[in-house]
């Protein structure tokens, strides 16, 4: 009994050693973040000429607060272009002055993915071409990623590599795509476009599919030429709709002949993906057609072809005249549906005005 009791008591003893130890090391980490945190941010409006030291096992630490200050100064948009890269110099010279680069190259000796890829982020920002062939490699062979992290290293050494992103970004499944996207608008329209294009122009339907998701990171006009040449070349149906509603995001009035050529296939989706542009491009000649797509066999196409009519209709003439001689009960019902969204949608807008007016006041 006394000795099961002795147990207990040294049990006790050593988690209240071992709460006392945990405490003091996320008490020593926080105190060190902060403090490094703020000589990061200040650097720059005050230039220091000595540094803290780092103890050995507080360099990742270290390491890790540098990429997030780096990061979050690289995407501040209220900071002028200039201004983010004269102070991102000014960080990498401070990460270079206290070893930082030097650490970084050896976490990438180590097995961790996590450690390569906090290598990599400050890596990436420090400019040393010496490392693009390795970082290229491990970008094509690693894992989702630690590939993914090696790919943006590898665009800020040599923005030049951004089409053999671009193919991993097509075949890799595993990238987060919020990372790719934040990633590809770094790098610039000037150089992702006819990265952009070439890939696709050379990619399977799979692989153009893909791309599709990304075509919001590339300028409107690539993005459009891309999703034109797509539906006016390809047979596959999925792949030309989803191209379809792609260009209805960046669509001008000449791409509403492309809504009218599959605003009556006999494919329910191919209709449905025309309607999104001619939502945006539809003009008042294109009312007898959304007249009779209210009368569609699909309650979507019926849905959004009623929408778009009364967005154009502004004096609904026309739909007053389906409510009132239409033989067709789901037509009237979907141009009811849509007139009642659209003084919702009013509703809205008004009351809104007011409460804008009256916090004016």
């Amino acid at each position: 009994m006394a000795f099961f009791a002795a147990v207990c008591v040294l049990l006790g003893a050593l988690l209240v050693v071992l709460r006392r130890r945990n405490d003091a090391i996320a008490r020593h980490r926080s105190e060190l973040q902060q403090r490094w945190q703020k000589t990061f941010r200040t650097t720059f409006t005050t230039p220091l000429t000595e540094f803290p030291a780092i103890l050995k096992k507080d360099r990742y630490d270290v390491l890790l607060v540098f990429n997030q200050v780096r990061q979050l100064r690289q995407s501040d948009r209220d900071s002028d272009r200039d201004g983010r890269t004269a102070y991102g110099a000014t960080l990498n010279d401070m990460a270079r002055k206290i070893g930082l680069d030097a650490f970084a190259l050896t976490l990438l000796d180590r097995k961790d993915d996590a450690d390569k890829i906090a290598a990599l982020n400050l890596l990436g920002w420090m400019g040393d071409a010496r490392l693009v062939l390795v970082i290229r490699n491990l970008m094509k062979t690693a894992r989702a990623s630690l590939s993914r992290a090696a790919a943006e290293a590898l665009l800020r050494l040599d923005p030049t590599s951004v089409e053999d992103v671009v193919v991993q970004v097509r075949d890799r499944f595993g990238y987060v795509r919020a990372r790719v996207e934040l990633m590809l608008r770094e790098v610039g329209t000037a150089r992702l476009d006819p990265a952009m294009k070439r890939v696709v122009t050379l990619s399977d339907d799979r692989g153009k599919m893909r791309l599709l998701d990304y075509l919001s990171c590339a300028s409107p006009s690539a993005a459009r030429e891309i999703c034109r040449d797509i539906i006016t070349t390809s047979s596959n149906g999925e792949l030309v709709a989803a191209a379809l509603k792609t260009l209805a995001t960046v669509a001008q009035s000449e791409d509403a002949d492309l809504g009218r050529r599959f605003a009556e296939d006999e494919r329910p989706f191919l209709r449905l993906a025309a309607l999104r542009v001619l939502k945006e491009t539809a003009t008042t000649q294109d009312l007898p057609l959304l007249e009779k797509m209210t009368s569609d066999s699909s309650w979507w196409v019926r849905q959004r072809a009623a929408e778009t009519l009364v967005s154009i209709d502004t004096g609904n003439e026309i739909a007053a005249r389906v409510l009132e001689a239409h033989e067709d009960p789901y037509a009237k019902a979907a141009v009811t549906a849509a007139l009642a969204g659209q003084r919702a949608t009013a509703g809205a807008i008004r009351s809104a005005d007011r409460r804008a007016e009256r916090s004016r006041r």
